[in-house]
């Protein structure tokens, strides 16, 4: 059982305020911080006004002279995320795209809203330092949910603590990946220009300024999961502070988890272990 579970806040109070220029049938409850400098609306979708069916949504507003942003998040990638035959709301490990709006001064996307649910990074703040084994639960689920997405041709590009969700559901917590805002194709061959959390870039991209897909998803993961398991009095993750020897793996794991984390962590990329091997990697497998 993961750490402090299922002990998150109750639901934010419902208002009778409703999103300007949006369906009359989403009524906003709250406002949560968004990547930059936009917004999220915290809002229930309300089939029919009818307030027993409503499901949570996030509606993300994008300034309009960052539109080229957009572009890069590609509204048909997000579409391709829930397009699959078993795709409804929530089924999916990726929030579900819902609906899209372009107003004069902005773009407006409605998504699904995991609910309830915390942050990794939340989840930090509370418990940590977080036992092994509940990071193993987490880890299990996120490289299952990351090698599902590269599957189906998406590259996030900006795994982090603040990226990820832990619903809380009655078959128990769940990892949920969110905001795709610098997401695209995943293709191969390199990329040469890096669109996510400078610190969490993978050391190639430092070295010679070009990076691919897995290998990044890979390298993100163990960030990640160091996040997870430092202990409080440990430096915070970046890539620079780890290969200039001021980040070392946590002291206490077991040698099958510190294997899966240098794994991840391997600074020459083709050396770097795949997401498939991941799967199969004797730390997660027992």
């Amino acid at each position: 059982m993961l750490v402090g579970w299922p002990s998150f806040g109750g639901p934010l109070q419902r208002s009778c305020g409703r999103p300007r220029g949006l369906d009359p049938t989403l009524g906003i409850t709250g406002r949560a911080s968004g990547g930059d400098s936009n917004s999220i609306s915290l809002c229930d979708q309300i089939p029919d006004n009818n307030w027993s069916q409503a499901i949570e949504v996030a509606i993300k507003h994008i300034r309009r002279k960052d539109v080229e942003i957009v572009s890069q998040v590609n509204i048909c990638l997000l579409f391709t995320i829930t397009s699959a035959p078993d795709a409804e709301i929530g089924l999916n490990p990726s929030e579900s795209f819902l609906e899209w709006f372009s107003l004069k001064d902005e773009i407006i996307l409605v998504m699904e809203r995991p609910f309830p649910a915390l942050t990794f990074y939340e989840y930090c703040e509370r418990y940590a330092p977080i036992p092994e084994g509940c990071v193993k639960m987490l880890a299990y689920q996120l490289v299952g949910a990351m090698a599902d997405l590269h599957s189906k041709g998406v590259f996030h590009r900006d795994l982090k603590l603040e990226n990820l969700l832990i619903q809380c559901t009655w078959l128990g917590p769940r990892v949920r990946i969110i905001d795709f805002g610098c997401g695209c194709v995943s293709r191969p061959g390199t990329f040469c220009w890096y669109n996510g959390t400078d610190i969490y870039a993978p050391p190639e991209y430092h070295q010679v300024h070009i990076y691919s897909a897995v290998p990044t998803t890979v390298w993100q993961i163990g960030a990640v999961l160091y996040e997870l398991l430092r202990q409080n009095e440990q430096r915070p993750f970046s890539t620079q502070g780890y290969f200039a020897n001021r980040l070392h793996i946590p002291n206490g794991l077991s040698k099958k988890c510190s294997d899966f984390l240098r794994a991840c962590l391997t600074e020459i990329p083709e050396h770097r272990i795949t997401l498939d091997q991941l799967k199969y990697h004797p730390w997660l497998s027992t």
